[in-house]
């Protein structure tokens, strides 16, 4: 009970005497003096009993002071720079507020933790049988996904269906009307790769004049060598496209590279826009036009989430972020080439 006041903020920085504390709730010395020394040992307060013992500042009115988050990750994850960036800054924004953040990679470690988590975020974890599992280990109502459109659980994440109509305006209100995609994992369904899919073709749809070709890479192909032919399949079957969408930089990065074998100049024979604002983009010549996701945002919003389930606010959430247009030199506006 005495950590519970802490935690919700009705003890202040100085904590009463032991005979008050006894007199408060109602038990003995005794009591109050073993609840106090795993107080200490746990970080709530600190001092010598009976000689001004603190409360410590962290804990009074923070809910998520020494809670157990566990990040569950394919180990895949940690090779992408916009998780790693939310990752990074969920774990500072968790350790200020003094909670206990930990990262395991596969039910193995899972199994190893010697305590309960009160929170699982989970990342490019799809299959159903395995979240349910991975709920039950700490609770229904437990589990946070991140950029996952799931209805089903608490999720915070890039809106990349929002992101995928972003792209389509942006390429229409620069004059393209034949566009192909690089694609990739479109039977995944809720994956970031199929929603910037179907908003792309949302737009497409209301906007008959456009005309859209799809060319996708297998999560499993060796991008040098896939992207390049995706490519080839785009100018065959597209024909008179102005523009390609590719669905990651690293993909639009492909479709560069294809573009200088063949001679062909970026923008003026072909406009290319990519996805994620790789550090490398920048460098391209032209410099890459495509879209940001926001890494700090989306980690912010998370913490929030996780002091909501925890503090037992609201039910289940999906809370998305829109991307952001970062506009550069590879996308032509051809309005006034239309006749």
């Amino acid at each position: 009970m005495l950590q519970l006041d802490i935690c919700e903020g009705r003890i202040g920085e100085r904590l009463p005497s032991i005979t008050q504390l006894c007199s408060l709730y109602k038990v003995s010395h005794c009591t109050v003096k073993k609840v106090l020394d795993r107080l200490k040992s746990n970080k709530y307060i600190e001092g010598f009993r009976g000689k001004c013992v603190q409360v410590n500042k962290i804990a009074i009115g923070n809910p998520l002071f020494r809670k157990s988050i566990v990040f569950y990750l394919h180990i895949n994850t940690m090779g992408n720079p916009y998780y790693l960036k939310v990752l990074v800054c969920i774990r500072q924004l968790l350790q200020a507020s003094g909670s206990s953040v930990h990262f395991v990679n596969s039910p193995e470690q899972l199994a190893e933790l010697d305590f309960k988590p009160d929170i699982m975020v989970l990342s490019e974890v799809m299959d159903e049988n395995e979240i349910e599992e991975l709920e039950s280990i700490c609770g229904r109502g437990k589990v946070v996904k991140l950029n996952d459109s799931s209805q089903n659980y608490n999720t915070v994440g890039t809106d990349n269906y929002s992101g995928g109509c972003q792209a389509a305006k942006y390429l229409y209100a620069m004059g393209h009307r034949r566009v192909g995609l690089i694609s990739r994992n479109l039977d995944i369904s809720g994956s970031f790769f199929a929603n910037r899919f179907n908003g792309f073709n949302a737009f497409a749809n209301k906007h008959t004049a456009m005309k859209v070709y799809n060319s996708e890479v297998n999560m499993d192909d060796n991008l040098n060598a896939a992207v390049p032919a995706a490519t080839e399949k785009l100018f065959c079957d597209g024909s008179g496209i102005t523009a390609i969408f590719a669905f990651t930089d690293m993909l639009a990065l492909g479709v560069c590279s294809y573009c200088a074998d063949k001679g062909l100049s970026i923008p003026n024979d072909i406009s290319v826009l990519g996805f994620d604002n790789r550090d490398f983009g920048a460098l391209l010549l032209p410099a890459l036009t495509t879209f940001q996701e926001d890494s700090e945002q989306v980690a912010r919003l998370a913490k929030e989430m996780i002091f909501k389930i925890i503090t037992k606010q609201d039910g289940t959430n999906t809370i998305l972020v829109k991307p952001f247009l970062i506009e550069r030199n590879s996308v032509k506006n051809i309005n006034n080439n239309r006749f």
